[in-house]
This record gives structure tokens, C-alpha cells and sequence, in this order.
């Protein structure tokens, strides 16, 4: 069976989520375009080789690369589960070199910069959406765009995480309820997430140099100027963990045994009266 043959049959038998299969999908179409598509008892350390290098030559991060090689190698330990293929891991040491991560969070005075910024139309609204997924605690793009009516009940906030299917419950401060209705998330209508955050963060990108910034603007920095001010303000890190989403899931349970939302509640508000001002 060959990979992108194996990811489809993935999708038919098995239970996984859409955001999961995305990204195989996008992992495998690099895959495909440089090492084609052959059979996954036929994928050898070369080939891998092969991949990597060629990754390594396109325009994309380090970091992306690696995103790709793991998606791919989570792919073919599959394979090798289902078919009980007995062979050497070709993804073994295969790795490109991560890069470091560069801090992209905006702070207070970026914040008031960015707020005060003349925009055009399209740009405000980039600018709004920004500031939201900083008010709704660093969520990602993908969960901003997935919420539901049902999500919203009063001043509170309810959604699972698509990437890990983790509850996540929070006050909504009056600031942020009035972007979600302003901007239509939550609203029932039909959105397509990747072309619409495409823009987004294209609007954002653009503003970014006009403030000076020596990072790109985006979605991506929204939720960073979130932890950042969350670390700054003394939230421990295990609850910056689980609303960034970057913790294991059962050390992040063992620290949060016996902390209530309310907690959380007053740090959101303490948050943004830090990064737009109280009153």
C-alpha cells in the first residue's frame, strides 16, 4: 500500500481527527513531490535521506521540516503496527537540526502601538481578530474558527481542543464578547478556516512591518503575547500549559488537581487589563 493510499484508508477505518489528518496530508504531498509515491514497505533510511535533504532546500523553517519528517514517520509506525512490518525504522535519526525559537510576543507598549495604528479596512479586521485570540487566552486559530453558537452561553466560554480534545472553560471578559460578535465567530455560519486565516495573517504580516517589528506579525505571536503576559503576570506554568496546549495532557491533570476556573477567571481579567489598559 502506498502512503497517500494508506493515509486514505486511515480516514476510512479509524477514528482520527480532521486536524490530524490534515496535517499527514500535507506532510505526505511533500513527500510525494520529491520521493513520489511508492509503497510504504519500500520507504529505507535513503529515501528518508533523500526527503530531508530536499526539505532542507525549500523555503520553509527548521522547524516545519521536522513537523513534516514527524507526521510522515507517525504515518509509517502505523503501517508498521497494522502490517507488522519487521525492518529497521528508516525515520530513525533522520532529523533536520531544529532551529531555536524566536520570541514573538508583542508587549505592552507594542500593544498600545498596534491599537492606535491607522488601517485600512480589511487590516482592522485582521488587527481585531488579533487582539481577540489574545483576549480568549492564546486560542488557536483553528478552535477560533471552529466555536459554535452552543459554545457561548452568557459570559462563558466552552470548547474542546481540536489538536488534543481537551475541555477548555473560561469567562468571557466584556471586551472579548463584544469582538466575537463584532467579527461573527461563534455566529453558526460557515467559514473556511485555512483561506480566510491565510489572509488574516497575510493583513497581519503587512501591519507588522509597519510597526517595526523584527518578526512577522501573526495569529501565531497572538497566542505567544498571551503566555507571555501570563508568565509575567505569575499564572504557573502549568496552567499557561494547558491553555497554550503544549503540555502532556496527565502532568498538566496532576498540577491542576484542585484548581478552580474562577482562579483562572481573575487572572484573564488581570491579563487584559495589562495589555489594553483598564477602563
Amino acid at each position: 500500500m502506498n502512503v497517500a493510499e494508506y493515509i486514505g484508508h486511515l480516514a476510512e477505518e479509524r477514528h482520527f481527527r480532521q486536524n490530524t489528518l490534515s496535517n499527514w496530508r500535507v506532510a505526505a504531498r511533500n513527500w510525494l513531490r520529491v520521493v513520489g509515491d511508492i509503497p510504504i514497505a519500500d520507504i529505507s533510511k535513503q529515501t528518508v535521506r533523500t526527503w530531508a535533504e530536499a526539505l532542507r532546500q525549500q523555503h520553509i523553517t527548521a522547524n516545519t521540516a521536522n513537523a513534516y519528517m514527524r507526521q510522515l514517520r507517525s504515518v509509517y509506525n502505523k503501517a508498521v503496527e497494522e502490517f507488522s512490518l519487521d525492518r529497521p525504522n528508516p525515520f530513525r535519526y533522520v532529523m533536520i537540526k531544529p532551529e531555536e525559537t524566536v520570541k514573538r510576543a508583542l508587549g505592552e507598549l507594542q500593544m498600545q502601538q498596534l491599537r492606535k495604528l491607522e488601517l485600512t479596512r480589511r487590516q482592522s479586521r485582521a488587527r481585531d481578530i488579533f487582539m481577540l485570540t489574545v483576549m480568549l487566552r492564546g486560542i488557536s486559530p483553528c478552535d477560533l474558527w471552529g466555536l459554535r453558537p452552543k459554545d457561548i452561553r452568557g459570559d462563558s466560554l466552552t470548547y474542546r481542543r481540536a489538536k488534543t480534545g481537551r475541555l477548555i472553560q473560561m469567562r468571557l471578559e466584556p471586551e472579548a464578547l463584544q469582538l466575537l460578535k463584532k467579527l461573527g465567530f461563534a455566529d453558526g455560519s460557515e467559514r473556511n478556516f485555512r483561506n480566510e486565516c491565510h489572509s488574516v495573517n497575510a493583513l497581519l504580516r503587512k501591519i507588522g512591518r509597519k510597526m517595526g517589528l523584527p518578526f512577522g506579525l501573526s495569529l501565531y505571536c497572538a497566542r505567544h503575547t498571551w503566555a507571555t503576559a501570563a508568565q509575567r503576570a505569575g499564572v504557573p506554568l502549568p496552567m499557561i500549559s494547558q491553555s497554550m496546549g503544549h503540555a502532556d495532557e496527565k502532568t498538566t491533570q496532576i498540577y491542576l488537581a484542585g484548581l478552580e476556573t474562577p482562579v483562572m477567571d481573575r487572572w484573564g481579567r488581570d491579563i487584559i487589563d495589562t495589555l489594553f489598559g483598564a477602563g
